[in-house]
């Protein structure tokens, strides 16, 4: 007998073709492949019986196009004391146990507003019985009938026996859409662009603090492709999460959490409405977990909620897989690891083996009012962290961006930060104390049972000191009466409603073995920030190395405040730690940009709370500094300099007005160069190289003889980029560096600004449209995409004079309108470069604008005769005759005006034998 899969809300299912909001189409399939099943049309009762019907290995694929809509229905219900009876049909599945909200009784009843919960007690055909928990006594003394009452479900659950369904690596349960061979490769990343080849989870209205879809009860094996996450509707309420992976239960071991949970190519996204937000995107307790190839966008932060997160990571096991993900205009902190509570009964395992490279952070400028795209929302100041490590051991980040992460004011602006999470507090519960001060009353304990032994922290939010974070050893702690005696009595100061807030240590938390490599922070206030405790538990981070990572500030809407040196320094270490190594990072300021109060110091070094810090390298680093004063580095602030052992400082620049490392006496300081004139002569940092010229004053100046900053070749970053318009088409070209020479790359063009500014949606030029042709916006599927042999050299032509047939069957206009400005988004897995461009105005003499011939003047330097190798596209290169070319010679190819001539200049000898063969081609536009 196949398993049985509880799913108990979907809401709506609507089709939507090119995902828009039409009335829904009949005949939409959902079919469960090499299993049982072919359902038609789409509803929520044929989502549930296919995965009903699927087994390991299945796919489930629901027709590209098609809505899922989780959001209000209108049901007429009988209320009567604390009961809610609604019978009128509908196709709701709700399962006992299931949160719901509602709006619009009237009477007595119109008290309950879209802040209730409601319970389900009793579902059964075409009537459910609901439990209006958590109100007055009382408060329903009569009997209202037949109102019309508005019902809102926040989440769609996926849960079913392990025992049944716990699939194996390779062989998960996938969801996925009929479309998903016109996704993008499976190492590229979704785009926007997408969208109506996508089936699309479709939260409507009043989300108030919920998730959309909940993966729940051990859930083992399954994958989502292809998929759609969105919310939209008028109501300005926060959504928790989109995707919620968690256990209802108390995790008493790895064993009882969902696993092997994978999200691939699905896009999560707003409905770019000012005021809306969302806390997270992920909400996870998970034990290994895969987040590739995803864009997140619209990520807009309300006023009051300062914890915007893309993604929560919570209570997880590893390993974790974040790969080659966009996230845009996220003002919170995207991906955060450990920072919920400890709901471990036993035993609380550190996130471990994370791989987090190749994403792109990017925060836009519609959040701050100096910007010409601000949109008005008068709270920006939640800036906060592109990711955040709070436990974890053994994680790698490389090759990522994080770009302006700068705040206006009351934030942290971190690039990444590295806190171990040393104390944990159960949920936002208040526990009363009675007269002796030694046994706590805690009704909201609900993630974590205390055991007797165990060390607890007591906080009452006191400014006074003594006042907070007094520890207490639980003496006895019975969870059933919620009642927990302390060693000692507490000696603080409590309010006067006789609250106070319970902290417990998290002992195993730490961070250590962390390596952060190759990273490009553009407008970030401080890169990267190590914090050796978090909240005043003495939590070590160890062993974590930061290496060849680049800083840039070039944007004039991006400024610090004045006074808030604290947060200036493009590396901030505090509290304690060991066995840090900083070597070969480099940090550039625009000149044409400069504030005046972008760095307070180069680095910034802190023991605090009477631990030390030891063992750090900082060596071979090429830094300005001091552009208001304070020297090139801090090195203590508020202990003795004795806690700070064991510390280097080798072969670095820090180069600004004046100052010195203070204190340098300490420690080994030999080699570095301090104050002088800051003039490193990079090649060509306007086009992203940040190589050093010969001759500079930092060649060869590394403690290894090597030059001082970073190797340009192993930062995630795009350089040379150039576009080169015509009238109805531009080229663009650009270089990556080698390491990332088999990746792909992937364009957007529209004539919509909302491409960088985020202020609404857009579409994307035909070209570039991949549900018109197959992966139009990828530069290895566009055939006007063509690189160069080593695959560092790329250019892509965007746009044509010219007519051609979809892969749908359907004539599609290529043309770029002339004289029209075009917006820009290019992205190479982590790396992301943003602009615009206008095309040219349409010649006066459009007669002949069809085939030219170009002259091209060359000269044979290791044969004597030339062969050129020519065409339109890379698939139409092809061989034209040889000419003898030993003193000089005019080459004649013909070109299309409007189109792009690639071509190659092979050498033979007189024999006619090739004696070179070129590997990177010339790219022209031909006017």
């Amino acid at each position: 007998m196949l398993p049985q899969i509880k799913i108990p809300f979907w809401l709506s299912l609507f089709l939507s073709m090119a995902f828009l909001l039409v009335p829904c189409l009949h005949g939409a399939t959902l079919t469960v492949t090499s299993s049982n099943g072919t359902y038609s049309p789409v509803s929520r009762s044929n989502v549930q019986l296919a995965l009903n019907a699927a087994v390991c290995g299945d796919e489930i694929q629901i027709e590209a196009g098609s809505i899922a809509r989780t959001g209000a229905d209108v049901l007429t219900a009988t209320i009567s004391g604390t009961r809610l009876t609604a019978t009128t049909p509908y196709d709701h599945n709700l399962p006992v146990g299931q949160y719901v909200r509602f709006t619009g009784l009237t009477g007595a009843a119109a008290a309950l507003n879209r802040s209730n919960f409601l319970v389900i007690e009793v579902p059964a055909a075409n009537t459910i019985v609901l439990n209006m928990v958590g109100f007055t006594s009382g408060l329903y003394d009569g009997t209202y009938t037949n109102q019309g009452i508005t019902v809102y479900s926040d989440r769609f659950v996926i849960s079913y026996d392990p025992a049944k369904k716990d699939c194996s690596a390779g062989n998960e349960i996938t969801i996925t859409t009929t479309k998903k061979d016109w996704l993008p490769d499976a190492d590229m990343r979704i785009t926007p662009s997408y969208k109506p080849l996508l089936v699309t989870l479709q939260l409507v209205g009043d989300s108030n603090n919920n998730s959309l879809l909940l993966i729940d009860d051990k859930v083992a094996g399954l994958k989502f492709i292809g998929v759609g996450f969105q919310k939209i509707g008028v109501l300005p309420y926060t959504l928790y999460s989109f995707l919620e992976v968690t256990s209802s239960e108390i995790i008493t071991g790895e064993s009882m959490l969902p696993q092997r949970i994978s999200i691939d190519r699905s896009l999560f996204y707003n409905d770019h409405q000012l005021g809306s937000s969302w806390k997270n995107t992920l909400n996870l307790r998970v034990k290994n977990f895969t987040f590739v190839n995803n864009f997140v966008d619209d990520m807009m932060g309300r006023p009051m909620d300062s914890e915007t997160y893309v993604s929560n990571l919570g209570l997880s096991v590893g390993p974790f897989n974040i790969r080659n993900n966009y996230v845009c205009c996220a003002i919170g902190m995207p991906f955060i690891f450990g920072a919920r509570h400890a709901d471990y009964l036993s035993a609380s395992p550190n996130f471990n083996d994370i791989l987090f490279e190749h994403n792109s952070f990017y925060t836009s400028p519609k959040h701050y009012p100096t910007s010409p795209t601000y949109v008005g929302d008068a709270y920006f100041g939640v800036v906060k962290n592109c990711s955040e490590l709070k436990s974890g051991v053994n994680a790698v980040f490389r090759w990522n961006t994080c770009e302006n992460q700068f705040s206006g004011g009351g934030s942290q602006w971190y690039g990444f930060t590295f806190s171990a999470r040393g104390l944990s507090m159960p949920g936002a519960g208040t526990c009363s104390l009675d007269g002796t001060r030694t046994v706590l009353t805690c009704p909201q304990l609900n993630y974590f049972n205390p055991l007797a032994g165990q060390i607890i922290g007591l906080d009452t939010g006191s400014t006074v000191v003594g006042a907070k974070y007094q520890w207490r050893t639980l003496v006895s702690a019975d969870r059933a009466t919620q009642r927990y005696t302390m060693s000692a009595p507490y000696g603080g100061e409590v309010g006067s409603n006789n609250l106070i807030y319970v902290y417990v240590p998290n002992p195993l938390s730490k961070v250590n073995n962390v390596l952060v490599y190759g990273n490009y922070f553009k407008n970030v206030a401080a890169a990267i920030q190590v914090l050796g405790e978090d909240y005043l538990y003495p939590v070590r981070t160890e062993n974590i190395a930061m290496k060849n990572n680049l800083m840039v500030y070039d944007s004039p809407y991006f400024k610090i405040a004045p006074g808030q040196d604290f947060f200036k320094s493009p590396f901030y270490i505090c509290c304690h730690g060991r066995n840090y190594q900083f070597s070969n990072n480099t940090s550039y300021e625009n000149p044409n940009w400069k504030s005046g109060i972008i760095y307070a110091r180069a680095f910034r070094l802190d023991s605090d709370y009477g631990l030390p810090i030891e063992n750090l390298r900082f060596t071979n680093n090429l830094l300005p500094f001091d552009y208001v004063g304070g020297g090139a580095g801090q090195v203590k602030a508020l202990v003795a300099a004795d806690l700070v052992r064991n510390v280097s400082f080798r072969n670095n620049t820090f180069v600004g007005s004046g100052g010195a490392i203070e204190p340098c006496a300490p420690s080994d300081c030999r080699g570095n160069f301090i104050n002088g004139v800051y003039a490193p002569q990079f090649r060509n940092p306007e086009k992203n190289d940040f190589s050093l010229v010969p001759g500079s004053n930092y060649t060869n100046a590394g403690t290894d003889g090597s030059d001082l900053g970073v190797d340009i070749e192993e930062v995630a970053i795009i350089r040379e980029l150039t576009v080169k318009p015509d009238a109805h088409s531009m080229l663009f070209s650009w270089r990556v560096p080698s390491f990332m020479k088999s990746m792909g790359c992937q364009l957007e063009v529209s004539e919509n600004s909302s491409l960088t500014t985020d202020v609404g949606g857009y579409e994307v030029v035909n070209a570039l449209r991949p549900d018109y042709f197959i992966r139009a916006d990828s530069d290895r599927s566009n055939k006007r995409a063509t690189k160069s042999d080593d695959g560092m050299f790329r250019w892509f032509q965007v746009g044509q004079d010219v007519q051609e047939t979809d892969d749908n069957g359907q004539v599609r206009n290529l043309t770029l309108n002339p004289d029209t400005e075009y917006h820009y988004r290019l992205m190479c897995g982590g790396a992301t470069e943003r602009g615009s461009v206008r095309t040219l105005k349409l010649p006066s003499d459009t007669v002949n604008r069809q085939n030219v011939e170009v002259e091209i003047k060359v000269k044979a330097s290791r044969g004597t005769q030339v062969r050129p190798r020519a065409g339109f596209s890379k698939n139409t290169i092809a061989a034209v005759s040889a000419q003898s070319c030993t003193t000089g010679c005019t080459i004649r190819l013909s070109g299309l005006v409007g189109s792009q001539l690639i071509y190659y200049l092979d050498e033979l000898d007189q024999s006619g034998n090739v004696v070179f063969q070129s590997t990177r081609p010339t790219v022209l536009m031909i006017h």
